[in-house]
């Protein structure tokens, strides 16, 4: 998150060839170097040459860039949509879980299932004090096209 605000206030970024690093930004906007001193002193050098030659994204061009790369409705779309398929995909039963669990090791395993046996009871009894009918449901309302512009980022 700090590369991608860096960025789109204009700042030349150098980091390292690691993880997911990489796909964060366009090579235009960040300068990238191998996980090393070595490898960083020269992209940082890099960065530095470019900057004297004025061979750098002008920051009025980069803010541009990174907003129509990152807004946090389009961000908020593609989170709530890996959300819905790992809730909807695969939902395993109480057993079935319990069996994932119990691969995690010898300790572990049974620990998992005491602490999901103890939500269970938890649950139940929460539901004995507030049965789950009394409880109002959150609407979802749509946002109108009007009120959606004004909060556009």
């Amino acid at each position: 998150m700090a590369i991608v605000e860096a960025a789109a206030s204009g700042l030349q970024v150098v980091s390292t060839r690691v993880g997911g690093i990489p796909e964060v930004l366009p090579p235009e906007l960040i300068t990238l170097s191998e996980p090393t001193v070595s490898g960083l002193v020269a992209a940082l050098n890099s960065a530095i040459s470019l900057r004297k030659r004025r061979l750098y994204v002008d920051p009025y061009q980069a803010h541009q860039l990174v907003s129509s790369m990152y807004n946090w409705r389009d961000i908020a779309r593609r989170t709530e949509v890996v959300y819905d398929k790992v809730n909807f995909c695969c939902n395993p039963t109480d057993p079935e879980r319990m069996s994932i669990f119990m691969k995690f090791g010898y300790m572990t395993g049974p620990l998992f299932c005491l602490v999901l046996g103890l939500g269970r009871i938890l649950m139940w009894l929460c539901n004995l004090f507030v049965p789950i009918e009394d409880i109002d449901i959150a609407v979802n309302y749509p946002i109108s096209n009007e009120h959606a512009k004004q909060n556009t980022l």
